[in-house]
C-alpha cells in the first residue's frame, strides 16, 4: 500500500484536532490544544486559525474554515453549502473521507437534521467507487443496532450518488485519544460496545473490516457507535446493483 502524501496526513490531523475542538468552550480549547500540539507550534497555529475562522463567520453561506484548510492542503474545495441535494438542504461540512464529504443538513419532511454523505462527482463514473458507495449503504441499511451508525436513505440527485444518516454529536476514537489517556474502564466499555455491534454484523454476514479510531465514534451522550462499511464483505444477495 502507498503512503498517504504527507500534506494528506496533515490535513487530516488539522481536521480531527479541529473538530474535536470546535465544540468545546473556548477555556477548554485552550487546554485541549495544548496537550493535543504539545511541540508541535505549526499543528497549534493551524488549528487555532480555523477556530477563530470558525468563530468569526457570520453564515453559513461564508466559506467555512474547514474549507479553507482544504484548498491550501489540495483537497477537493467543499460546495455544497447551502444547496439542496434531494430534499437535504446542506448546511456546513462536517467531515471528510476518501469516499466523500460529510454534511450537517436539514430534512425539511421530518423537521429533523441529518448527516449526509456525498460521493464526489469526480468518482461517481469510477465502477469500484460507487460499488463501493453502494455496498457501505446496503450493508448499514440491513442492521439495526444502537451500536452501528443508523442508515435513513440512499439515492441519487442528478446524477450525484448521497446517503442520508442520522447525525452524531461528538468525537471520534482518534480524536479522542488525541486529547490524552484513556480510562481504562471508559476503553474496556468502548470495547465491548463495539464488540456487541460486530457481532451484530456478523450475525448479518457482515464483516466491517476496517475496524480504527477513525472509524469508532463517541457520542456526546456516551454512546458508541461503528462507522464505515464502506469495505465491508457483505451476503452475496446484498451485492445486487439497483
Amino acid at each position: 500500500m502507498n503512503p498517504q502524501p504527507a500534506e494528506s496526513n496533515a490535513y487530516r490531523r488539522i481536521e480531527a484536532l479541529y473538530q474535536a475542538a470546535v465544540s468545546l468552550s473556548l477555556s477548554e480549547r485552550g487546554e485541549f490544544l495544548a496537550r493535543a500540539c504539545v511541540g508541535d507550534h505549526d499543528l497549534l497555529r493551524e488549528v487555532r486559525s480555523l477556530l477563530d475562522a470558525h468563530d468569526r463567520a457570520e453564515d453559513f453561506m461564508e466559506v467555512t474554515a474547514l474549507e479553507s484548510a482544504a484548498q491550501r492542503y489540495g483537497r477537493e474545495p467543499l460546495s455544497w453549502i447551502g444547496r439542496k441535494i434531494g430534499r437535504y438542504k446542506i448546511v456546513e461540512a462536517i467531515g471528510a473521507g476518501g469516499m466523500g464529504e460529510v454534511y450537517r443538513a436539514e430534512d425539511p419532511r421530518l423537521g429533523r437534521q441529518v448527516a449526509v454523505k456525498i460521493l464526489p462527482a469526480t468518482l461517481a463514473d469510477d465502477p469500484d467507487a460507487l460499488a463501493r458507495f453502494r455496498r457501505e449503504a446496503r450493508a448499514v441499511a440491513a442492521l439495526s443496532h444502537p451500536n452501528i451508525l443508523a442508515l435513513h436513505d440512499f439515492d441519487a440527485d442528478a446524477g450525484i450518488h448521497f446517503a442520508v444518516m442520522e447525525l452524531l454529536e461528538g468525537v471520534p476514537i482518534s480524536a479522542r485519544i488525541a486529547q490524552g489517556p484513556i480510562a481504562w474502564r471508559e476503553a474496556v466499555e468502548i470495547a465491548i460496545a463495539v464488540a456487541d455491534g460486530l457481532a451484530a454484523a456478523h450475525g448479518k454476514g457482515i464483516i466491517h473490516r476496517d475496524i480504527k479510531p477513525d472509524n469508532v465514534f463517541l457520542t456526546r451522550d456516551g454512546h458508541v457507535k461503528i462507522l464505515d462499511f464502506g469495505i465491508a464483505r457483505v451476503p452475496a444477495s446484498s451485492k445486487a446493483t439497483t
